[in-house]
């Protein structure tokens, strides 16, 4: 069975992003699940790191990457646009598709915007198109994910409520993704809230739900046989303002009141770093933060059992791999309970659920986990459990092997 995944990703990197580090992992995962499998890759730009090139070079007889560019990406809505038409006249020119079994637009794909018009060549040659993984649009967000820095200095604690229905650019735009959507096969969704979504452009039976996938045995498990004095909090990802840190600091100053042994450790960078910076010090827990800067995948992943309680005060996700890392170590999670999150995180079982930008319910929550050690561990160990259960990546790439065979039988 050869498989034609166009495109994997824009940018295809197990180390640049969440999206492209699950749309790297799909295709390795599954020729290690599947022996009779092989794919074709197309991407915008390739920047693998040196494991990723010896895996691809260690089933090179059924892996072939293609990137359509090369040197530093570019990043516009005209680049974006212009990546889907190569694709299309790459895969037609050099007939792809007739000399694949399958097709799969990867990621990204975004809600009410992406289009494909490869879809158009698949159906002419009688090919299975499939689209996935899908996730929800994000219901909030700040605009320095857009603007960047200068608008953080100004005002930095703006949100801008994304309405999706003003999301549509063009009818134009629109109908292309009307019509890539429902060429589709088969739609994979992340989540049961992103597959409600898409329920209202396709039928039910068409979309399945495959959540991402995360490298459980590279995750450093947390050993709770040692003891020691201070109570760590971790927070991993971009310092954006979608991601509520600021809350999280919030509830850490009224914590510093009552226990002098908490402290933070946030790992990641972005636009809000200065401004959380100088939100500790007014807060004067400045000496309880410590800002780790951007840390690579593969060391993060060593971080996580260094720390007691994990914490995610996003209030708009799409998933959150980030989550899933933390409890694959063994930690239990404190979060705002809203759509994707809520599905990952299950409240009082792996972590606790908290009401979205409530600052005394999140002290309260984490408050309730320093205090409980005996209850962190249970939930730690549960969370860890659950994730080599649903979210190991053996399991998730034989959910899209199935995808594929049954996709073919249909066809």
């Amino acid at each position: 069975m050869h498989v034609l995944l166009a495109p994997s990703h824009y940018i295809l990197s197990d180390s640049a992003g969440s999206e492209e580090y699950e749309a790297s992992k799909i295709p390795v995962e599954a020729v290690k699940t599947y022996t009779g499998l092989s794919f074709t890759i197309l991407c915008g730009y390739y920047i693998p790191t040196k494991e990723y090139k010896n895996i691809v070079k260690e089933f090179s007889n059924r892996i072939k990457i293609l990137p359509l560019y090369g040197g530093v990406p570019k990043f516009s809505d005209i680049y974006r646009l212009k990546f889907y038409l190569d694709l299309y006249f790459y895969v037609k020119s050099h007939r792809l598709v007739e000399k694949a079994d399958i097709v799969h637009h990867v990621l990204p794909f975004g809600y009410k915007t992406t289009f494909n018009i490869v879809h158009k060549l698949a159906k002419k040659s009688g090919r299975p198109f499939i689209i996935g993984p899908l996730q929800s649009p994000q219901f909030f967000v700040g605009l320095d994910e857009h603007v960047g820095i200068k608008f953080t200095k100004n005002k930095p604690l703006e949100l801008l409520r994304v309405d999706v229905v003003k999301m549509i650019s063009s009818p134009v735009l629109f109908k292309l993704f009307l019509d890539t959507l429902k060429s589709a096969t088969t739609l994979i969704a992340v989540t049961n809230f992103a597959k409600r979504l898409y329920m209202q452009f396709v039928d039910e039976d068409k979309i399945i739900v495959i959540p991402f996938g995360i490298d459980f045995k590279e995750i450093k498990a947390k050993d709770y046989s040692r003891q020691h004095d201070r109570i760590s909090l971790m927070y991993a990802g971009p310092l954006i303002l979608r991601k509520g840190i600021h809350y999280l600091l919030l509830a850490l100053a009224k914590i510093s009141k009552r226990y002098k042994d908490v402290e933070l450790h946030i790992y990641g960078d972005g636009p809000q770093l200065s401004y959380l910076k100088e939100l500790a010090q007014t807060l004067r827990i400045k000496n309880k933060v410590y800002f780790h800067g951007f840390m690579p995948r593969r060391k993060l992943l060593m971080e996580y059992a260094k720390h007691d309680i994990y914490v995610h005060p996003s209030i708009s996700e799409s998933f959150g791999i980030a989550i899933l890392e933390a409890m694959a170590a063994g930690l239990p999670v404190v979060a705002f309970n809203i759509p994707n999150v809520n599905e990952i995180v299950l409240h009082k079982k792996t972590g606790l659920l908290v009401q979205p930008s409530n600052v005394n319910e999140l002290t309260d929550s984490l408050t309730l986990l320093i205090e409980d050690e005996k209850l962190r561990k249970k939930m730690g160990l549960m969370a860890r459990r659950l994730v080599s259960e649903i979210y190991d990546w053996k399991v998730i790439s034989s959910k899209y092997v199935k995808v594929y065979e049954e996709a073919l039988n249909r066809a």
